[in-house]
């Protein structure tokens, strides 16, 4: 998938308007959900990455709530906003 070849090479704009693109056009891709939460943690969105994260893991991808568990828990997004500020 040229979207992952994108994250892989740190293209993250690249990445993301590539798996915008395969999510239009498949709202039940999974891994495309998944893959741009990773994309949108890199570039510090982390609301958005959780969005992503519980969407792919309601898709049945579920290595989607490991990254829940990192990222998306109350205090850490917090922890983080504080950190962006």
């Amino acid at each position: 998938m040229l979207a992952e070849a994108k994250l892989k090479i740190g293209d993250l704009d690249g990445a993301l308007s590539n798996y915008n693109s395969i999510i239009k056009i498949d709202t039940t891709f999974a891994k495309a959900y998944f893959l741009r939460g990773v994309s949108q943690v890199s570039i510090e969105e982390y609301g958005n990455a959780c969005k992503d994260f519980k969407r792919a893991g309601e898709l049945g991808y579920f290595e989607a709530y490991e990254m829940i568990k990192k990222y998306c828990d109350k205090k850490i997004l917090n922890k983080k906003k504080k950190v962006k500020k």
